[in-house]
């Protein structure tokens, strides 16, 4: 057992962090202290607790009471806050020491009674939570001296810290003190007097801290409390909370309460430490003047400062990534700069942008901004201090849709909050025209069996193509052609794309068409130019027309062919005047329709070549592919062609002639033999006068016919007669 001597003026020791002062005499009588707890038993030895239950151990009950902690006055001593307790001991003149052998302080949520009290141990039980014991770490006995006169003057201070409790939630606790005093037969005997505990009387402040909505300072229906504020007592008055000055935080409901304020504090000022983002609404503090042991209740109003933003975005540089203008591919650089336009800090800045697609959060895109500070001491820089920016950029690249649009709008979205809790964003649109190029290109190509278009009815074959060359889709597209065959153009599978309705960027499509070879075609050579040009038509909702031309070479072939046979009755041409009949027929053997189709023969009678019925043909004036007309000539036989053997060579030779407009001429020729007969006959008759012959010197006449009984005319005609006269 260890003994503590603390009976000499001025002295002073300190037990497990619990300060005992011998100090000079105090009056407790003013009517400004109030006693919780008085032992008398005068056997040597007392001891009790304060209990509002009588007949509890050496209590005197007119005398003991239970104690809340906040009647309790806290003084602060160097930065720290200390319960205080006094002690009056009312010993005799004669003896005027006591022991002090035990002292223990709990606190509970209900006041203790008598059987609460453990006997064997000396405790409470365990609905008592211990924060002081005289003898922890040893039994341990103060010595003290009773040096003020009479009941009514302290003698002895405790201060218990308040850090004792460690943090403990103590605005409805009670505190329970038990002591023990005296050790029997010696100096120290508790055989004489009363010991009384006591403490100065202490008020209450108690309030309510609020969200002052309207800003009247007045905490109206539906304006809820504020927790987690820190309300303290100001004793200097220099509207800083200081180290040790009295302070609480504010419940959830914004309720908070500071109890065990000495009376002696006088007129005090109820202060808060003012968060970042708020403002005062009811004055910058409250004033309480601390007149009597009870509560006083206050009202601290704060409306939060809205915080402000300002985001500006711009449209930066454009890449062309192609150089063929604005396409699905190209990108876009945004700028932006956030500026906090507000008058406190802007706190956890946020910039976002649509993508393009408001309403639709799942694919905006976090911009990274620089230049945001830490301004709120989180380890994170991702503030802005009053009048500070910072910027960002973010690359976009551009899709087909928005080239379909013509256009791109994207909206960034800048977001913070105050300290306060209050959120603010501010939004800005930029919006970039995007040039619309819409283009398409039409390819065909023609080929034809043999190369040459040459055979009406034969089909000439075409490949088209179609390509979307702009940078827009197209739809309604269409593929005309005037020359191709009705219901002849088909598209086939794309060769790029994915064969539906829509002409795709970078998509092309496949046609095939034919076109069946007219004869007009070929008779024209191709409209005069040697070939057949057909041209395509592609077209859409969005383009204007393209067209694109194939051709293939005609190969006109214009020809006829004349036949001619003749006929002569007999078989042979022998006599002048005869007829020679002529069949003649012309034919067109080549790919051509032949006009201005002519027939002559310069042997035939004049006027005697007649067209027939056509052999093959329609009787028209046009010799078709095909047909063969046939004709009908005479020659009438003259004495001339007779006499000259058919000109020498025995036949009579005449050869017809069919010319057209498109052909050279062609001849045949027919011969008929000539029967060439020369004869003649000559007959002499013989006259002499008187019958006969009877005188010489008489003369005979002769008469001579010499006829020519040929069919040849006969020259160098002679008659001789030996006998007849010379020159007769």
């Amino acid at each position: 057992m260890a003994d503590i001597d603390i009976t000499t003026p001025g002295s002073s020791t300190t037990v497990n962090g619990v300060v005992i002062t011998r100090g000079d005499a105090i009056g407790s009588g003013t009517g400004n202290y109030d006693p919780f707890l008085a032992i008398r038993d005068n056997d040597g030895n007392e001891n009790g607790f304060n209990t509002d239950a009588s007949g509890v151990l050496n209590t005197d009950q007119s005398k003991t009471s239970s104690l809340t902690f906040n009647q309790i006055p806290i003084r602060v001593i160097n930065g720290v806050q200390y319960l205080e307790f006094r002690l009056d001991l009312n010993e005799t003149n004669e003896n005027p020491y006591t022991a002090l052998n035990a002292m223990k302080i709990y606190y509970s949520s209900a006041p203790a009674t008598g059987a609460d009290y453990v006997a064997g141990t000396q405790e409470l039980d365990a609905d008592f939570t211990k924060i002081f014991d005289l003898d922890a770490g040893g039994d341990k006995t103060l010595l003290m001296d009773a040096h003020s006169s009479g009941s009514g003057n302290d003698d002895y201070i405790f201060y218990v810290p308040v850090s004792l409790f460690g943090g403990a939630d103590l605005s409805t606790a009670y505190i329970t003190m038990y002591a023990e005093f005296g050790r029997p037969g010696t100096t120290y005997g508790a055989d004489d007097g009363f010991e009384e505990f006591n403490t100065e009387k202490a008020a209450i402040i108690s309030g309510v801290k609020f969200l002052d909505a309207d800003g009247d300072g007045v905490q109206d229906a539906g304006e809820a409390g504020l927790g987690g504020w820190t309300i303290f007592v100001d004793e200097n008055k220099n509207g800083v909370l200081d180290a040790g000055e009295r302070s609480t935080v504010t419940k959830a409901d914004g309720s908070f309460q500071i109890g065990g304020l000495p009376l002696s504090l006088g007129t005090v000022q109820v202060d808060e430490v003012l968060q970042e983002g708020w403002t005062q609404t009811t004055g910058a503090f409250e004033t309480v003047t601390l007149a009597e042991a009870t509560t006083y209740n206050v009202q601290i109003g704060n409306q939060p400062i809205p915080p402000q933003v300002d985001v500006v975005k711009t449209a930066g540089a454009r890449t062309d990534g192609d150089g063929n203008g604005d396409d699905a591919g190209d990108t876009q650089v945004f700028n932006f700069t956030v500026t906090n336009t507000g008058t406190i800090k802007l706190l956890n800045v946020t910039l976002m942008d649509d993508n393009g697609t408001p309403g639709n959060t799942a694919d905006d895109i976090a911009v990274t901004l620089a230049g945001l500070t830490d301004q709120d001491g989180d380890g994170q820089a991702d503030d802005l201090a009053v009048g500070a920016s910072a910027t960002g950029s973010l690359l976009h690249m551009f899709s087909q849709a928005e080239i379909e649009a013509g256009g791109y709008t994207n909206t960034g979205t800048a977001t913070g909050s105050s300290a306060s809790g209050l959120s603010v964003s501010d939004s800005d649109p930029e919006t970039v025209t995007l040039t619309r190029n819409p283009a398409l290109n039409i390819t065909k190509d023609a080929s034809v069996p043999g190369g040459t278009a040459d055979a009406a009815g034969e089909q000439v074959s075409y490949t088209i193509t179609v390509a979307n060359t702009g940078n827009v889709m197209l739809d309604g597209v269409t593929v005309t052609d005037p020359y191709a065959d009705a219901g002849s153009i088909m598209r086939g599978a794309d060769l790029v794309g994915d064969n539906d309705a829509l002409l795709e960027v970078g998509e092309t499509w496949s046609y095939t068409a034919t076109h069946t070879v007219t004869q007009a075609e070929i008779d024209s050579n191709g409209g005069g130019d040697g070939a057949l040009e057909n041209t395509a038509t592609a077209d859409s909702n969005q383009t204007g027309p393209d067209t694109d031309d194939a051709s293939v070479p005609v190969d006109r072939r214009p020809s006829l062919n004349i036949t001619k046979d003749a006929t002569v009755p007999g078989g042979t041409a022998d006599a002048a005047g005869e007829q020679i009949s002529y069949v003649i027929t012309v034919a067109n053997t080549g790919n051509t329709t032949l006009d201005g189709v002519t027939v002559t023969d310069p042997y035939a009678d004049a006027g005697s070549i007649m067209r027939g019925a056509d052999l093959v043909g329609d009787n028209d004036g046009l010799l078709e592919i095909g047909e063969t007309w046939s004709y009908t000539a005479t020659h009438t036989v003259t004495q001339a062609e007779i006499d000259s053997n058919g000109g020498g060579d025995g036949a009579l030779e005449n050869t017809a002639t069919a010319d057209s407009n498109q052909t050279g001429p062609d001849t045949d020729d027919a011969s008929v033999p000539v029967d060439r007969r020369p004869s003649l006959n000559i007959t002499k008759d013989a006259t002499v006068p008187g019958g006969t012959a009877d005188a010489a010197g008489e003369q005979i006449s002769y008469v001579i016919t010499v006829a020519n009984t040929g069919n040849t005319t006969l020259d160098g005609v002679t008659v001789t007669d030996p006998y007849a006269d010379a020159g007769s």
